[in-house]
């Protein structure tokens, strides 16, 4: 236990007098990931990639039924957030297309609202601007959308009437039910506001998405650190003073578990230094004591990994591409770039395989019994896989 001790007292020295090294592997990411969390934020910002398109209504049939139905189109929460509609007449219409103001005209025809009482199919004509395709075709859509829910609207009254007629119910009956139909069916539907199929995912544990990427990407910058902290201590030990701590009875197997609690105290120390304005940013909210507790579970779990990452490869540069290619392999599968909820099915669940996917989990859900047995496992798993090796490979090998 003392030479164990003495090593990681001198591993510990070594990260201070190489601070120059230290400070380099520090900031480097940290600029890197400020400037690609920027780019992200700004990409899955809800008003950075829709802008809204107009769209001109010219009605020729001026009765309630036609303004009651543009009123819901100028009212409608879901079709103002990607089109904004204005009702104007033919003339100003088409200055509005030749200016192109607007992605389409649509014009109601006079004795339409007649018509569809009747049961009449009076089409309505939409006018798409050629210079704006997309948007126009958008509209033809949601006008065809509209043409689906008057024909149901026509069929449901027409089918009322029909079998109340077969029942020989007077007229005067016949008439109320009439207009009540005509109300609940024509109006209502038409009104409705249903043309678009909303799903809400919540898988993001934060709503606001720049907590949910100064997190990802605290969370990606402990595991750099972890992997970081591990290649400068195993290049600052050699082979001449390897074979001196071998001569004083020092193991390889307490120098690594020596170098891994140097990395564990070192890194969890950074960590919670980071942490201190990201709580000030953010608040409670973000990192609180629980997230503290699972800060150090990640740090264990991600030094770890590479500790026996390091224990199986002992070539410098081979070390050096495996850890670098399954950082890059984490940080993509699991979440830290694009949130999970973007993700395909398969991509999902290849997610579930990396230390990251947990990791993320525990930090924006402590008390996630899930991520903290599989964390611990993965911690266990690892450590006992490297004591085992140490203990009996590297014998065979010097035999």
């Amino acid at each position: 236990m003392k030479d164990f001790l003495t090593l990681l007292f001198f591993q510990l020295k070594t990260l201070v007098h190489s601070w120059k090294i230290t400070v380099v592997l520090l900031l480097t990411p940290m600029l890197f990931f400020a400037g690609i969390g920027l780019v992200c934020i700004k990409l899955f910002s809800e008003e950075a990639h829709v802008q809204l398109f107009e769209i001109a209504i010219v009605d020729d049939d001026q009765t309630l039924e036609t303004k009651y139905v543009i009123g819901q189109l100028l009212d409608n929460s879901h079709l103002s957030k990607v089109t904004k509609v204005t009702i104007v007449d033919h003339a100003k219409a088409r200055t509005l297309m030749e200016k192109n103001k607007v992605v389409a005209t649509i014009v109601i025809p006079e004795g339409f609202s007649r018509d569809v009482k009747k049961g009449l199919n009076t089409p309505v004509e939409v006018i798409g601007n050629g210079d704006r395709p997309l948007q126009a075709q958008l509209v033809r859509h949601l006008m065809e959308s509209a043409a689906k829910l008057t024909t149901a609207a026509q069929s449901g009254i027409n089918t009322i009437d029909h079998f109340l007629a077969e029942e020989n119910v007077p007229d005067d009956v016949r008439h109320a039910e009439f207009k009540k139909s005509l109300l609940s069916f024509s109006l209502h539907i038409l009104g409705r506001g249903t043309i678009f199929e909303m799903k809400e995912k919540k898988n993001l544990f934060q709503q606001d998405i720049l907590q949910y990427y100064v997190l990802s990407f605290y969370l990606l910058l402990i595991m750099i650190w972890s992997f970081g902290f591990l290649v400068l201590l195993r290049e600052r030990i050699n082979g001449p003073l390897r074979n001196r701590l071998n001569s004083r009875g020092i193991t390889e197997w307490k120098e690594k578990f020596a170098g891994f609690a140097a990395a564990v105290v070192s890194v969890s120390l950074i960590s919670y230094l980071l942490s201190l304005p990201i709580t000030w940013l953010f608040g409670s909210s973000a990192i609180n004591y629980g997230n503290l507790l699972s800060i150090v579970r990640i740090v264990l779990t991600f030094s770890a990994f590479f500790m026996m990452l390091a224990v199986f490869v002992s070539n410098d540069q081979l070390f050096l591409l495996f850890g670098i290619g399954l950082i890059m392999i984490g940080a993509v599968a699991g979440g830290h770039v694009i949130p999970v909820v973007y993700f395909p099915d398969w991509l999902e669940r290849i997610g579930m395989f990396t230390i990251n996917s947990w990791a993320l989990r525990s930090v924006f859900d402590p008390a996630d019994m899930q991520s903290i047995k599989m964390l611990g496992l993965i911690t266990i798993s690892c450590l006992v896989i490297t004591a085992v090796y140490l203990k009996t490979g590297y014998r065979r090998c010097k035999r």
